[in-house]
């Protein structure tokens, strides 16, 4: 046996272990995968969340804002990012960007995943009964998830004409150095000197457009793994059911994978790692000659183009491929609230009618009913649960309306518009005062109403608390008035007590309540009917430990003004 077929044995051999050992840790992946999935069926969502890798999650809903689209003043008022991460079961960044989107645009005019209610129920049952359809997609989904921060929209907006992708340069000096490849038979001399000349002026100008191209890699390796996914998922889905259940999402990505097809042949070329850092022979090869015929970059430029000319199937790959998934995570979070949710009810009627609603994010909740055709006033001491009572209505209203489902026993109600003015704070790049920030909040509520389209829900806590007391009494009265005169159901929470009689013909009545024990302030959370009677703003100081004097005459000062309605100068 001569050195040659034992080296060829031996390459042969190591190639082929090398491939049964990829294979093998393939296989086990999947498998472990596979069985995490199996066991956290019905429990919270496995996932740590970093600025980073939340970053590309909202840019879907930013290129595809509606006018009725929950704001951003709303969605941060209700924490709804924490909601977000609470129900987001999805494996694939497109899956994750469009929940995001469906929680962002609530089907307020009939659009929306979940406007088709029954066909919507029909896909979350498909996943939570199908196990093994169920997992196989999760682990599809998984193929396409983010590896990189920015998401393919981040580049879709620089993606212009800064980079220069015609190929003429490139053919040029690739047809002058087969000419002088030819002329080397003829006066090798002279031109074998041209062809050394040639190629390192290609190698030169290859290492230049190579570093610009570099930025570029991680979408276009992105979006051939979507392509790759989504060909499998929709190959998976399109069995589902009848054969009908995701008609529209399988065809969604079908007509972009056709669509893209260019953009995907020949792309291992320019895809496949640099200068042999795979440790393949062969491909260290190929990067030389990627290097003297500038083959990578002449289909870099290609594919450059063709995304250049087809974002519109890009965007619609990831929203199909996306409204796939959502379902998926519906069902996985379904699952973990199997007892305490519900499917909501859509009426016509201008009733808001909620049994044991509660917080989504709260372990241990308080469930509150209620049923209301007029304006809410809410009243009540400090940390008795005004606040929680209102994001709690605010964001059943948004997953009722995005998922169809809610936490708590039964939620009817007419589809809305919602809207929040809760959790503001000064503008200090723009030079506003809290009072600013605070009425110019306001104001969006009541220009909502101005516009066609469902009535407006709003919530609003402590209104105008960024003035005096005189003037925040009379303003927030006379601005809660107009609300219950246009087509719109408020709810208003307010430390206020003279609010409850000036807007008893308005507004109904509604508190949280304390118990003073002694040093201890204990709160049922319960909502009740009827006004506050009780306070404990001074009572908190004292469990908190501040100083007896400071408690002692606070509460003398106190009770000083109720009695003689003078503040006592100190």
């Amino acid at each position: 046996m001569t050195p040659y077929i034992i080296t060829i044995g031996v390459v042969a051999g190591f190639l082929i272990s090398a491939t049964l050992f990829g294979i093998r840790s393939d296989r086990r992946r999947r498998r472990l995968f596979l069985g995490k999935m199996r066991r956290i069926y019905g429990k919270y969502p496995d996932k740590n969340y970093t600025h980073e890798n939340f970053l590309h999650i909202p840019i879907l809903f930013r290129h595809h804002v509606k006018e009725d689209s929950v704001d951003d003043i709303t969605w941060n008022d209700l924490d709804m990012d924490g909601v977000f991460m609470r129900l987001n079961y999805c494996r694939s960044a497109a899956g994750e960007e469009m929940l995001y989107h469906c929680l962002r645009n609530p089907a307020t005019m009939g659009a929306g995943i979940a406007a088709d209610e029954e066909l919507f129920e029909k896909k979350v049952a498909f996943y939570d009964k199908e196990t093994e359809q169920r997992l196989q997609a999760q682990l599809l989904f998984d193929e396409m998830r983010q590896v990189s921060k920015f998401s393919v929209y981040d580049h879709m907006e620089v993606m212009d004409n800064s980079i220069d992708t015609n190929n003429t340069g490139h053919f040029i000096i690739l047809g002058l150095l087969a000419a002088a490849i030819v002329g080397c038979f003829f006066n090798f001399k002279v031109y074998i000197l041209a062809v050394v000349l040639l190629l390192i002026a290609n190698v030169i100008n290859y290492f230049r457009e190579k570093s610009k191209n570099q930025a570029y890699f991680a979408t276009f390796s992105y979006i051939l793994r979507l392509l790759q996914g989504s060909k499998k998922i929709s190959a998976l889905l399109r069995k589902a059911g009848d054969g009908t259940l995701f008609a529209k999402e399988v065809e969604g990505m079908e007509q972009s994978i056709a669509a893209m097809a260019a953009f995907q042949r020949g792309s291992s070329l320019v895809m496949k790692a640099s200068l042999g850092s795979s440790g393949n022979p062969l491909d260290l090869i190929l990067d030389y000659l990627k290097m003297l015929t500038h083959a990578d970059l002449i289909k870099f430029n290609q594919m450059y183009r063709h995304l250049q000319n087809h974002w519109e199937d890009v965007d619609r790959l990831i929203m199909s491929s996306g409204a796939a998934e959502v379902p998926l995570s519906v069902a996985c979070y379904r699952a973990s609230v199997r007892q305490s949710h519900c499917l909501p009810e859509f009426t016509e009627e201008n009733i808001l009618d909620m049994k044991e609603v509660f917080h989504p994010l709260l372990e241990k909740p308080v469930p509150n009913s209620l049923r209301c055709e007029k304006n809410i006033l809410l009243t009540g001491s400090n940390a008795s649960g005004k606040s929680t009572f209102l994001k709690t209505t605010a964001i059943g209203a948004i997953m009722a309306q995005s998922i169809r489902t809610v936490c708590g026993e039964g939620y009817r109600a007419p589809v809305y518009r919602i809207y929040s003015s809760m959790a503001l704070s000064d503008n200090l790049q723009e030079g506003e005062s809290y009072y600013i920030v605070e009425i110019k909040s306001l104001k969006r509520i009541l220009e909502a109403t101005k516009k066609a389209g469902p009535r407006v829900l709003c919530f609003v806590d402590e209104v105008l608390r960024g003035t005096n007391t005189v003037e925040r009494i009379a303003a927030s009265a006379q601005i809660l008035k107009h609300f219950a005169r246009q087509d719109m159901l408020c709810f208003a929470a307010t430390h206020d007590g003279e609010l409850t009689g000036m807007l008893g013909n308005s507004y109904d009545n509604y508190h949280f309540d304390g118990k003073i024990s002694g040093d201890d302030v204990r709160f049922d959370y319960r909502l009740h009917n009827g006004s506050a009677s009780t306070r404990n703003a001074i009572q908190l100081l004292k469990m908190l430990g501040y100083d007896s004097s400071i408690v002692t005459a606070a509460e003398q000062s106190a009770a000083q003004f109720l009695k003689s309605g003078v503040w006592k100068a100190i």
